[in-house]
């Protein structure tokens, strides 16, 4: 089953393959210049995970990416769908055992 997530980004398991006019190996180059002082805390994060700086980048630009893409996607619902979404928004909350829990749990900032 494919998630909402999934979907929202494009995953290849609900639309195919995403990229179909490229072969399978083929990558993109993306420079970028950043001044030297930018560079500092990058570099002493990158150290600190043992990974390298295009590494480091195309993680926090991916990230950053997913979170604009969830961020700004429309899902399409027939009516009866939707009626079916509000319903369940409206609904009182049913009591369970983990919402006791939680409920119930003191939270770490209330111990100081």
């Amino acid at each position: 089953m494919v998630s909402l997530h999934e979907i929202a980004l494009g995953h290849r398991s609900y639309f195919g393959r995403r990229h179909a006019n490229k072969s399978v190996n083929a990558s993109d180059s993306l420079d970028i210049r950043i001044k030297a002082a930018a560079c500092n805390p990058i570099d002493r994060a990158v150290a600190l995970l043992g990974k390298t700086r295009t590494g480091f980048m195309f993680e926090a630009c991916e990230r950053r990416a997913e979170e604009v893409l969830l961020d700004r996607t429309v899902f399409a619902l027939g009516p009866e769908v939707y009626t079916g979404y509000l319903a369940r928004l409206d609904a009182p909350a049913q009591a369970n055992e983990r919402l006791k829990r939680t409920i119930s749990t003191k939270a770490p900032r209330d111990d100081a």
